[in-house]
């Protein structure tokens, strides 16, 4: 049993204004800098979507290298579909196929894990203490708790999960450029990208669906749970300052 299992989907490496992007590299790289987790008490469970690239020869290599790797290819989960990893979220043909491989992703790391962070692949990480303290929060709370995402844009910090959150409630409007709360947690009615999942949820039914993160969350309030924000924490999307300054 890990006491921290990782889940992250990768996809090709994105050609961006004549830069290719991998984010194999750098993801590994933020995610063993993170702090008071062992490494080997950390499981990293990596769903690889067939790509084109030499994305899947680089997660090889990773597992080769480290016995808490555990990579999937889409059709070692699920019956693979000829459906694009990336795309518009409006797209609910994707987000469906999305949702399948969500669910079984989490679940090969939900009985093998006492706590799960679960984060895309092209996220930025500078707290080297963000999964320690989301899992943390996580637990102490008994919620699904998500990091403020956002991503710089013109020099504007943007909120940038806005489409996991089109359901919000009636007490809580946050839109592209609403500033964020200094609460502790704000209780949202869904999230996405990132987010620390504790073992009460885990135990439960709580799981993806044809909305994917939409569904996940729905599923976790039925189960009786709540899902939150922490303003707080921060994790980057990257934004075209990145591009330019080829950081990634």
């Amino acid at each position: 049993m890990y006491k921290l299992g990782i889940c992250t989907r990768f996809r090709d490496a994105m050609s961006w204004k004549g830069h290719l992007i991998n984010h194999v590299h750098r993801y590994f790289a933020q995610v063993y800098a993170q702090k008071l987790f062992k490494r080997e008490d950390v499981g990293i469970f990596c769903l690889e979507g067939n790509s084109a690239d030499d994305t899947y020869e680089r997660l090889v290599e990773r597992d080769e290298q480290n016995v808490n790797v555990h990579l999937y290819k889409e059709e070692d989960l699920v019956d693979a579909e000829k459906i694009p990893a990336t795309g518009s979220t409006t797209d609910t043909t994707r987000l469906a196929y999305m949702g399948k491989l969500g669910a079984a992703l989490l679940n090969e790391a939900r009985t093998k894990c006492e706590s799960v962070i679960w984060i895309e692949s092209d996220l930025i990480i500078t707290d080297t203490f963000l999964f320690s303290k989301l899992v943390k929060l996580a637990e102490e709370l008994e919620s699904v708790v998500a990091p403020w995402i956002w991503i710089n844009y013109n020099n504007s910090y943007i909120f940038y999960d806005i489409w996991a959150f089109r359901e919000l409630g009636t007490d809580i409007h946050w839109h592209f450029r609403t500033p964020k709360s200094e609460s502790r947690t704000v209780e949202m009615n869904s999230i996405g990208s990132c987010c620390a999942i504790p073992r009460c949820v885990l135990d439960s039914t709580a799981n993806f669906g044809p909305n994917e993160f939409i569904d996940f969350c729905k599923s976790v309030r039925e189960c009786g749970f709540k899902v939150r924000v922490a303003p707080q924490l921060e994790i980057e999307h990257p934004g075209e300052s990145h591009i330019a300054k080829r950081w990634i």
